[in-house]
């Protein structure tokens, strides 16, 4: 059975939709309720930190893949016939 690399990628966009919305959320509340507090900004500076660190991580990892190929997929429970 074979998969494009793409599908791979659009599922990976989704859930990295999915990511934005919630944290768009926590970000508009840690600034509404928690703006005087040193400690909310904090965390927040950290969390942003950390997601520019894994997004830039991500673009590293997937810069070079050619997403027109298709993957293999051998699962013994699945059986092709042709």
């Amino acid at each position: 059975m074979m998969i494009p690399y793409w599908i791979i990628l659009v599922a990976y966009g989704i859930g990295f939709a999915i990511f934005l919305l919630l944290a768009s959320l926590s970000i508009y509340h840690v600034v509404r309720f928690a703006r005087m507090s040193k400690s909310g900004l904090i965390g927040l500076y950290l969390f942003l930190a950390c997601v520019i660190v894994v997004l830039g991580m991500t673009w590293l990892g997937i810069r070079d893949i050619d997403w027109t190929q298709e993957a293999e997929l051998n699962l013994p429970f699945v059986v092709v016939q042709n």
